[in-house]
């Protein structure tokens, strides 16, 4: 990636200089200081364009230690050098030389503001500074001035901040959110969160390091483009530049000072009096002092990090590793001295078996595995299970080695792994084990549905424990509802679990049966299920740290279904946030999901795109207890959403990557949906009625009531009929939206305007934006066939007003049912009518909206041109006929 990179982040300074152009500042500049890279020569060269956009005339001047000793050396370029000036000016009267170099500056400028803005002005020489001070005492220019922090500003330009006339700005770090859109701007697309996230880091927020990694990134492979969304698959080897920028920070360090930063860089955080028993206080200390390493707190103990994460990525490739493994030896044997007693301790000895550190011991590795794998970190858990493996781990190492690479999204290395894992079982517990994992591979990970059933089969045909028959029964039973399979799933769910079920196995089967009972559209049943099992769940999470996840994604689906969209879309962003903050990325994945899911049914499409491409992709690399149908339903959803957002292309490539995605025997409703959708968009609105038919009756014949219910409103949102069944369905399976489905669906195939009326109301109480702006627009075409123009005009208004909220100007739905073009008022034009409406005069409206009242004229004039009406007096003889 080469050239200028966007900016971003630094509107708040550029504010302040427009307010000292626009003369509403006090002082006479500003000082920006701040570490290398954070930008202070970019916020000039903006801050130039921003003064020229203003008709300033702009100065721009850099100060150099090469230039620091010669009068006015940074003014050279601007010197007078016509043959009315003395040539010994340079060599003798100064002052007449900076009068006559700053008369020359301001002819320059003529009637506009002067602007002068030099970079790195703690090079400036004396003369040059004088200069500065002399045009800054007489209100001649506004400054800008740059300095590096721990550099000092020349006295004569310091004394002007403490006397007010400057004011100094501290340039911080970009913020994360500053940094993601950093980087979606500078790749032309989106990033997905963790990735910029592990970049935001990395970088420290600091533009320059943060362009460096990213081209470092793209060049060996490890920022990539998948799916329309960015990703990170790990950290790229320093680039030279960043590296040698780095070093400059760290030279001068003594030996003691970089043992602190290296030690600490192995393995942070490090508790504080394990490093000082190591390197002694002093060096500790120093590295502190120096800004090389800070203190945090936590659980009442002190912890050291590095204060940039770059500097251990930079220490790991320089010489000495033989010197800081036996500081890391010396670390972990005062950590075991100690006795291991905080948390984190048992996987910070295992990691030091596991690089050789100390001798490996089986026990510590797996006590390790198991604290990395409720950590999500599946890296770690490989590394630690190979560990143990060898030295003698056994079954339990084995499981641990092809868990890990099941949950990686490597499923044809974990079936290699869990093959062998099942010739090496030697009673029903590991068989059991064994059965189960590799059974749930062959589907979460490969799609191979038929074969996962057959391990099934034949594990309990040799398994005599009822306990494992049954775990094995339930996981039939959520291969089933994963799969589309609703009514199956309830069969299995029903034949595993009965009076004798142990907590263990009621727990497992929170997730499916949450799902079975909203696919079967008992979505109320299943939000008190799912309701009830967060606590449980949450309890038991350290040794199930997936089951909780799930299971409040499918109470995230329930909530949708059944019509409470505000509390879907709130459990999907709580669970994102806690997912990302706790990197497990599958489970970050299942959460974009539900949030996509819930953004298509509120009508935010663009959101509900980003959130289905995050999904997808992140589906796609990792394990997880939806398997390829969650990606699949991800791919359909943004289908869905390109679609009707007018996007034939990206609907066609969404439904063609899930095509390609495998899942044997996986009924996925969204994916159907999407080429209902895709084909309303292209215009062919019976093939789009024919293909929503054919979802409905598919989902009917599994028993997928919810989904049915979702399918069979499409095919009246498309202009079909399918009042009756939405009716049968809002009896049979009770819910706001069945109920809203049904009304809005009657409505349509008896030409009631009022009825409409009525769905939009209820559309609108459960947030599904885009279906009211739908029947919104059905009742304006209505009422203009009836012609009741009045109750046209205000559903008009009230379907752009929606449909603004969904940025949308059109769908296929409103082009099906043959509504015409919506009046497209601007915001204020719409205003101006709404308040009209009310009865307010002009006057009055005038004073409400801070305008003039002639202004307010114009707003209503142009409303009603659009509105196909002559004056306000014709506007309330209609409304007067409403009915």
């Amino acid at each position: 990636m080469t050239g200028t990179w966007p900016f971003v982040g630094r509107e708040a300074q550029l504010e302040q200089l427009r307010g000292l152009l626009a003369g509403t500042a006090s002082s006479a500049g500003l000082v920006v200081s701040g570490a290398a890279g954070l930008g202070k020569t970019r916020l000039l060269a903006e801050a130039r364009s921003t003064a020229e956009a203003a008709r300033s005339h702009a100065v721009s001047l850099a100060a150099t230690a090469a230039t620091q000793d010669l009068p006015f050396g940074m003014f050279s370029t601007l010197l007078p050098r016509d043959r009315s000036t003395p040539r010994d000016l340079l060599g003798s009267d100064r002052l007449d030389l900076l009068l006559a170099t700053a008369d020359r500056l301001c002819a320059q400028a003529g009637k506009r503001r002067l602007v002068l803005l030099v970079d790195d002005v703690n090079f400036a020489d004396q003369g040059s500074v004088a200069l500065i001070h002399h045009l800054a005492m007489q209100r001649q220019a506004v400054l800008l001035l740059a300095v590096r922090t721990g550099e000092q500003l020349p006295d004569a330009l310091h004394l002007l901040w403490r006397q007010g006339s400057l004011e100094w700005i501290e340039l911080a770090a970009l913020l994360s959110e500053e940094v993601t859109t950093l980087l979606e701007k500078a790749l032309g697309g989106a990033i997905e969160s963790r990735s910029a996230l592990r970049l935001a880091e990395a970088s420290g927020g600091n533009p320059l390091y943060l362009r460096e990694l990213v081209r470092a990134g793209q060049a060996q492979g490890a920022l990539a483009c998948e799916g329309g969304v960015w990703s990170l698959s790990r950290l790229p080897q320093l680039p030279t530049p960043l590296a040698d920028i780095l070093r400059e920070r760290l030279r001068g360090l003594s030996a003691a000072e970089r043992e602190v930063v290296a030690l600490v860089g192995s393995g942070e955080p490090v508790e504080l009096g394990l490093v000082v028993a190591v390197l002694g206080a002093q060096a500790v200390e120093r590295a502190e002092a120096q800004g090389l390493v800070s203190l945090v707190t936590a659980e009442r103990r002190a912890y050291l990090r590095l204060a940039h994460p770059l500097y251990g990525e930079l220490l790991r490739g320089e010489p000495g590793q033989l010197r800081l493994l036996r500081l890391r030896r010396e670390l972990a044997e005062a950590m075991v001295a100690t006795g291991l007693r905080r948390r984190g301790d048992v996987l910070r000895l295992a990691l030091a078996q596991a690089d050789g550190v100390l001798d490996v011991d089986a026990g510590i590795q797996l006590e390790g595995i198991r604290e990395a794998s409720a950590a999500f970190d599946h890296d770690l858990v490989l590394r630690l299970g190979r560990a143990a493996q060898q030295a003698g781990g056994g079954f339990e190492a084995g499981h641990a080695i092809a868990e890990a690479y099941a949950w990686k999204g490597d499923g044809h290395r974990a079936e290699e792994a869990f093959a062998a894992l099942q010739s090496q079982a030697g009673d029903d517990a590991q068989r059991g084990i064994a059965a189960r994992n590799r059974a749930g591979n062959l589907f979460f990970g490969l799609g191979r549905t038929r074969a996962a059933y057959q391990v099934i089969e034949e594990a309990c045909q040799t398994i005599g424990d009822p306990h494992w028959t049954a775990e094995l029964g339930l996981l039939r039973a959520g291969i089933a509802i994963c799969s589309g399979h609703a009514m199956q799933a309830l069969e299995f769910g029903a034949l595993v679990l009965g009076d004798g079920g142990t907590e263990r196995l009621e727990l497992h089967q929170m997730p499916g049966l949450v799902s079975t009972l909203t696919a079967l559209g008992n979505t109320e049943a299943a939000i008190m299920a799912g309701e009830a099992a967060v606590a449980p769940l949450e309890h038991a999470s350290r040794e199930y740290p997936y089951l909780i996840a799930t299971t409040k994604v499918a109470l995230s689906e329930a909530y949708m279904l059944h019509g409470e969209l505000a509390k879907a879309q709130e459990l999907a962003t709580s669970g994102y946030r806690e997912a990302l903050n706790g990197c497990a990325d599958g489970l970050r994945g299942q959460w974009a999901l539900a949030a996509g899911r819930a953004a298509v049914a509120t009508g935010r499409l663009a959101t509900a795109a980003r959130s289905c491409r995050e999904a997808a992709l992140l589906l796609g690399q990792h394990g997880t207890l939806l398997g390829p149908c969650g990606r699949i339903e991800a791919l359909g959803w943004l289908a869905v959403a390109q679609a009707i957002r007018g996007d034939v292309s990206g609907a066609r490539q969404a439904l063609a990557d899930a095509q390609a995605t495998h899942c044997e025997d996986a009924f996925v409703v969204a994916t159907g949906l999407g080429r209902t959708w895709l084909a309303a968009a292209q215009g062919d609105l019976p093939e789009a009625r024919r293909v929503a038919h054919t979802v409905a009756q598919e989902a009917a014949e599994l028993g997928d009531g919810a989904y049915e219910a979702l399918a069979w409103h499409a095919v009246t949102r498309l202009g079909g009929q399918a009042h009756e069944r939405l009716t049968e369905l809002a009896a049979m399976c009770p819910s706001p939206m069945h109920d809203a489905y049904a009304c809005h669906a009657q409505a349509l195939a008896n030409a009631d305007a009022a009825g409409l009326e009525s769905a939009v109301e209820q559309f609108d109480r459960l947030g599904a934006t885009l279906l009211a702006a739908e029947a919104s627009a059905a009742a304006a075409a209505l009422y203009e066939r009836l012609g009741s123009k009045g109750n046209a005009i205000v559903a008009s208004l009230r379907t752009q007003a929606r449909l603004e909220a969904c940025a949308l100007k059109h769908s296929p739905a409103l082009s099906a049912l043959a509504v015409g073009a919506i009046p497209e008022l601007t915001q204020r034009e719409r205003e101006t009518v709404d308040l009209a409406l009310s009865g307010m005069s002009n006057a009055a409206i005038a004073a409400r909206l801070v305008l003039s009242v002639r202004t307010v004229e114009s707003h209503l004039h142009n409303a009603y041109t659009k509105l196909g009406i002559g004056s306000r007096e014709e506007l309330t003889r209609l409304l007067s006929e409403r009915g």
